[in-house]
């Protein structure tokens, strides 16, 4: 349980902890929105304090950054993410790398000498990259996620949508997915020009041969809206919270639609093969009936 009483910390104690290990990954599923299946699970990044509260990610990552720690926070994140991966074969993560890392040539090379020496599928473990991180320069990072791309670990452009005005670029990226920054989708319900902007981020992304993430979905409105502009993939409190297990299976959100639709084509697959009109010959809750009646026509 996440305790916001705990102490703020400062660049000392972020060091000690990566000395004691107090860094740990919670994960919070990503659900293809036509189906509901789990399509990987995002590494995300918590504090274990002294006293055994949890912090979150904006309260120490900004001490990190001016301690200029992240590179070596990013290195341990992928290692605890190698060896969840290691003990769940089937399992792909996501992690998320700084623009510290980013704008680190060798970096890259890490990654993949890490991975190898594990024997992990690079498919199995990718990488969210944030768009102001690569936009701070743009070549050297199409050089750095094509290394990786070549090893054949999947790319995310995270928090996608500050720069929409000029994301030509986007086409000649080599990422993956997308993630429309999540301050549109939590106003998706409310303004009408958000639904449009993420309507015409969704039709760009598509349009460059990449695939769109909303995350940040937190009620079912939202999600209903999302799937009627035909997102990509879903991720947000609605459906999964970040927690210490991975998420194999579909949310009840997203899985009692399909089997709704799933029902209502068998329905229709019944009536075709009876010749029967639903709505004419009777009513639908004597369907039962009429086809334990198709079975065994004596029954009365």
């Amino acid at each position: 349980m996440l305790d916001q009483t705990v102490n703020i910390p400062n660049c000392a104690v972020i060091q000690q902890a990566l000395l004691e290990d107090r860094f740990e990954l919670w994960f919070q599923p990503v659900y293809r929105a036509a189906t509901g299946a789990v399509v990987h699970n995002e590494a995300l990044l918590r504090l274990r304090d002294g006293d055994g509260g949890v912090l979150l990610p904006g309260r120490f990552l900004p001490l990190a950054e001016q301690a200029g720690l992240m590179r070596e926070l990013d290195l341990r994140v992928i290692e605890k993410a190698i060896a969840f991966l290691q003990q769940e074969d089937r399992l792909c993560l996501s992690v998320n790398l700084s623009g510290e890392s980013l704008a680190d040539p060798g970096f890259a090379g890490l990654v993949i000498e890490r991975l190898g020496g594990a024997a992990i599928a690079p498919e199995r473990l990718g990488f969210e990259l944030k768009e102001k991180d690569v936009l701070a320069d743009l070549d050297a990072a199409r050089t750095w996620i094509a290394v990786l791309k070549k090893f054949g670990c999947p790319i995310a452009l995270d928090d996608f949508g500050f720069n929409l005005t000029a994301c030509e670029y986007l086409r000649d990226l080599p990422v993956d997915v997308v993630k429309i920054d999540g301050r549109f989708i939590r106003s998706l319900k409310a303004e009408p020009l958000y639904r449009t902007l993420v309507q015409a981020m969704n039709s760009v992304v598509h349009a460059c041969g990449k695939r769109t993430l909303a995350e940040s979905v937190e009620d079912a409105e939202t999600l209903g809206l999302l799937r009627q502009l035909k997102v990509d993939y879903l991720q947000g409190y609605h459906l999964k919270r970040p927690d210490a297990a991975t998420t194999a299976t579909a949310t009840a959100a997203l899985r009692y639609p399909a089997r709704v639709l799933l029902a209502l084509a068998a329905l229709y697959l019944f009536k075709s093969a009876l010749n029967i009109n639903l709505f004419e010959d009777f009513h639908l809750w004597e369907l039962p009936l009429v086809l334990l009646r198709w079975f065994w026509p004596n029954l009365s």
